[in-house]
């Protein structure tokens, strides 16, 4: 998610939108923008571009606002769709993994996807396990925040995430 992985003055989030120079990450940018803008219908229709992307980033990313704005668009059934994509990216990289951060990112956008949406994460890779292969936001967490079943819960996870989102620029190598 680069423009949430962004820094900018209140007022340019366009601005920083049109400054990625890869088009790929400025039209996720501009979904996100859009999602976060209160604009979910012009949000699903980029996002929806990217869902069979080649770039794994990308294509996650893609998962994410795909299905969370077609939740606010009311279409549970497209919303699935989304986050069955992003599930297919795990059992491809499980199968043939291209690196540990891939990896590590398909791992940690399930478990976003599966706690945001209140669904169990015991079929789930451990995340500890993906830790050191995530953005230094995310992998620099302590350990005591994970639960009883090394699962981590529901508010360790939101933390983490705003964390990362905090803490790690957009880095397409390493997100």
């Amino acid at each position: 998610m680069p423009l949430m992985s962004s820094s900018f003055t209140p007022g340019q989030a366009q601005a920083t939108v049109n400054s990625f120079q890869d088009k790929g990450q400025r039209q996720i940018a501009q979904a996100e923008l859009y999602y976060f803008s209160a604009r979910a219908e012009e949000c699903k229709d980029i996002a929806e571009l990217y869902l069979q992307d080649k770039d794994i980033y990308l294509r996650l990313s893609a998962g994410l606002l795909y299905s969370f704005s077609n939740l606010t668009l009311g279409n549970p059934s497209a919303a699935k769709m989304g986050f069955r994509n992003i599930q297919e990216c795990l059992h491809q990289t499980e199968q043939n993994p291209p690196s540990n951060e891939a990896m590590a990112s398909c791992v940690f956008a399930n478990y976003l996807a599966m706690v945001l949406m209140h669904l169990p994460t015991d079929k789930l890779p451990p995340l500890r396990d993906f830790l050191p292969y995530l953005p230094a936001g995310l992998h620099t967490m302590p350990i005591s925040t994970k639960n009883t079943q090394m699962r981590w819960d529901c508010a360790s996870l939101s933390f983490s995430c705003s964390m990362a989102v905090i803490l790690s620029p957009w880095n397409i190598s390493t997100v």
